[in-house]
């Protein structure tokens, strides 16, 4: 989507969104889900007439049908959609999206039928590469251990995982295929520094695998 006019900082942008329910969509990850609530049928259809690109944000309770701004979680992440296929008889649409970026929403604002988001994009930020190596390796014995004690149907994903790239898309894909509590997800996709995040990742690891033991 365009950004307002030529005084908007260039981290700031105005998009359709989608709240989600028990998901938390990452960064450098893929996922699908089935959106039949009318207002994001709205948001999906103002994507795919523009740029593809969304903000997904997990709502506070699942439970809520039609969640107001105060219901969803301000940090979300900006995902293009990469199919969607609708299904006339149950009015609904599939779709496919791959997360691009973390975004916090500074805005919500109704447009339409459905919700509008500004968000400002999280920052790049200068990292220490040998804190990132030490961290790394942290998470990596964490992540084994757990694999030996935890019930874990995505093993071979996970594995995938540790290989990434980056620190970041490791962290990233590592949240997102695990069995973690939404809320432990939902804190590691607001934390924009991907030492910190690998910090808050044993955290959580520690604590799952205390849990099972």
């Amino acid at each position: 989507m365009k950004e307002f006019h030529d005084g908007t900082p260039d981290d700031v942008a105005r998009y359709p969104m989608v709240p989600i329910r028990d998901v938390v969509v990452f960064p450098n990850t893929k996922a699908a889900f089935v959106i039949g609530r009318p207002s994001s049928v709205q948001a999906l259809e103002a994507a795919l007439a523009g740029d593809k690109m969304i903000f997904l944000a997990t709502q506070h309770d699942a439970t809520i049908e039609d969640p107001a701004p105060d219901q969803i979680y301000e940090y979300g992440t900006l995902a293009y959609i990469a199919n969607s296929m609708y299904k006339p008889e149950e009015a609904t649409i599939k779709v496919l999206v791959e997360g691009r970026e973390r975004a916090h929403a500074i805005r919500f604002e109704e447009h339409d039928g459905y919700l509008m988001a500004t968000v400002r994009r999280a920052p790049v930020l200068a990292e220490n590469n040998k804190k990132l190596a030490s961290l790394v390796s942290k998470v990596v014995g964490l992540v084994e251990q757990y694999l030996k004690v935890a019930q874990e149907g995505n093993f071979d994903q996970i594995q995938a995982a540790l290989r990434a790239n980056s620190p970041g898309q490791m962290v990233d894909q590592l949240a997102d295929k695990m069995k973690l509590d939404p809320a432990d997800k939902q804190s590691l996709l607001e934390i924009f520094s991907t030492q910190a995040r690998l910090v808050r990742l044993a955290e959580i690891l520690e604590i799952e695998i205390e849990k099972v033991n």
